[in-house]
């Protein structure tokens, strides 16, 4: 969706170019309608920063308040690990990363990110456990489901304990880089545009009005949702993030060897790197997800029936594959969420993108602290 909103953005500053006032209107009308949320996303956070959480504990659970949403969280962190990548064979390799992924309690509103953090020697490995909620009832359940996750971890290799959520939070961000930003840069952003807005009143320019006119109900809106976050402190991001764009593993099985080479790629960088901050946050998407995925092939074949492309075509076919493969498997689907900053990103963007992982600068104007809170 993004993608198509960039698309039709540069088809409407060419019809511009070419003097099309009505047709480029009408094109940009569409693209913000496509990508709103971003666009305001993007406005509230150059405005304001993004809201920083109010975190009170609950034992070693930590309820954190985000503003427009609030959430439990339990933070563990790896001691000890019984065996290291090059230990394993792909076999052993393989089946231990399926035992753990299907012993992890995901679900539709629980999360589980894992943190990998580098400075010069001192290396952290941090589980978190979030539970999307306002009813503290809900979670209490998350207490049910922590001895069961721990077996499996044990099981899996690796010994874990409870850590303070302060101190974990503490730890990302030394590697992060915050700085403050108050509320003065939005009263003078607001100003302007109502300044601009007068003037082309005034002025006649009503033309020039129409092309700022979506910009203005989605200023309004970051107002509200400022006054609305409150006393929340806000935040900006000091060092350049990378996230995932797309998955293109998705469009394939990946066997057991792609997975070993994969993951000794990762291991020989994390070892050898001087900085690194590495989050994987996955949630596991319900099940009618399959039924879209089908559709989405089967638009892809009328796309390309219809278009006599044979690029559609292949690409539905390889998607109707892969989605009969997982479903005579019993896989789940999971929505993953990657962010990292490293000394070298270069050489960790190649190895992401070696293992289909496509990744580039996140310019979602810090949203992205959002995986590690």
């Amino acid at each position: 969706m993004r993608r198509l909103s960039t698309i039709l953005f540069a088809v409407a500053l060419v019809s511009l170019i070419l003097r099309q006032v009505l047709l480029s209107l009408a094109i940009l009308y569409l693209s913000f309608i496509l990508s709103w949320k971003d666009i305001l996303l993007w406005l509230y956070s150059f405005k304001y920063g993004i809201p920083y959480p109010h975190v009170t504990g609950r034992g070693n659970i930590a309820h954190l308040d985000l503003g427009f949403l609030s959430k439990y969280s339990i933070v563990y962190e790896v001691v000890t690990a019984r065996h290291t990548v090059e230990d394993l064979t792909a076999e052993d390799l393989w089946r231990i990363t399926k035992f753990y992924m299907a012993g992890i309690p995901l679900s539709e509103d629980i999360a589980i990110t894992h943190v990998a953090l580098k400075d010069g020697q001192d290396y952290r490995y941090y589980i978190k456990i979030d539970v999307f909620t306002d009813d503290p009832a809900r979670a209490e359940s998350l207490s049910s489901t922590i001895s069961s996750f721990k077996k499996v971890v044990e099981n899996s290799g690796l010994g874990i304990e409870p850590v303070d959520y302060d101190r974990y939070l503490d730890s990302v961000l030394s590697h992060v880089g915050l700085g403050e930003r108050g509320i003065a840069r939005g009263l003078v952003i607001d100003a302007s545009l109502a300044f601009l807005t007068a003037y082309l009143l005034i002025s006649g320019g009503y033309i020039v009005l129409l092309f700022l006119l979506p910009l203005l109900p989605l200023d309004i809106a970051t107002t509200v949702l400022r006054s609305i976050a409150g006393n929340h402190r806000h935040v900006v991001v000091a060092k350049p993030f990378y996230s995932l764009g797309k998955n293109l593993s998705m469009e394939y099985v990946v066997d057991e060897d792609i997975v070993y080479h994969n993951a000794r790629s990762m291991y020989t960088f994390v070892s050898t790197t001087k900085s690194l901050l590495l989050a994987c946050s996955l949630k596991r998407l319900p099940a009618y997800t399959k039924e879209r995925l089908g559709k989405r092939a089967y638009s892809l074949y009328e796309l390309g029936t219809a278009l006599d492309k044979l690029s559609l075509l292949a690409k539905s076919k390889f998607l109707y594959e892969v989605l009969d493969k997982r479903l005579r498997r019993g896989e789940n689907i999971y929505e993953a969420a990657l962010r990292y900053t490293a000394s070298n990103t270069e050489a960790l963007s190649s190895i992401l993108d070696a293992a289909g992982l496509v990744t580039g600068p996140a310019r979602d104007g810090g949203w992205s602290l959002y995986t590690l809170f």
